[in-house]
């Protein structure tokens, strides 16, 4: 099992091996709880990782406020030989998906700078999540983790149901002050779904 339940702040200081689901997890709750260099790591290893669909960068780019994934994963789209699919229009949404289309036949018609036709087309929703990028970078809370797990095995065997990343409240006593600003800890850990029966 992962275990995440020795957080301390002051700067991230050690580097966690997941699998990009579980990274989808860590950026989900260090968005929610603005636990920006876990926000910042987790982008950073889904980056490098490469393992991003042209659909997650445009669904994780809306709903985690990253313009560089939206923008990127809309260029893909456009841009990739074969044509966007039925899935992905589903899910990305049918709006989105006919001004790709759009973009893709000028393209193929006359060579065109497609970021910039597609940054004109999700002018609104880009100035939004620009907005919200503001604000992620505007608070910035440093934070170290301890991890005694041994997170090179893998966390649960392929009959467990997988663990999920949860967050916990601490107790009123535990609250610290750090930069005069007065916050309660948030500790993750890892439990594990009751099977239905």
């Amino acid at each position: 099992m992962i275990d995440l339940s020795n957080l301390h702040v002051s700067g991230v200081s050690s580097r966690l091996t997941l699998s990009k689901d579980e990274w989808i997890s860590v950026l989900r709750l260090a968005t929610f709880w603005y636990f920006l260099k876990f926000r910042k790591l987790a982008i950073s290893e889904l980056d490098q990782a490469g393992e991003l669909t042209p659909k997650d960068m445009v669904l994780y780019g809306r709903e985690f406020k990253i313009q560089a994934w939206l923008t990127a994963g809309c260029v893909e789209l456009v841009e990739r030989d074969e044509a966007i699919s039925k899935e992905e229009a589903i899910a990305i949404d049918y709006e989105t998906t006919f001004a790709l289309f759009r973009i893709r036949e000028k393209r193929l018609r006359q060579f065109i700078a497609v970021t910039i036709d597609i940054e004109d087309v999700l002018k609104e929703e880009l100035d939004v999540i620009k907005h919200f990028e503001t604000e992620y970078e505007e608070v910035d809370v440093d934070i170290e983790f301890e991890s005694t797990a041994n997170l090179t095995s893998p966390p649960f065997s392929l009959g467990d149901s997988p663990p999920i990343l949860i967050a916990e409240q601490q107790p009123m006593d535990d609250y610290v002050k750090d930069e005069q600003e007065y916050f309660n800890p948030i500790v993750f850990s890892s439990k594990k779904k009751k099977k239905m029966h």
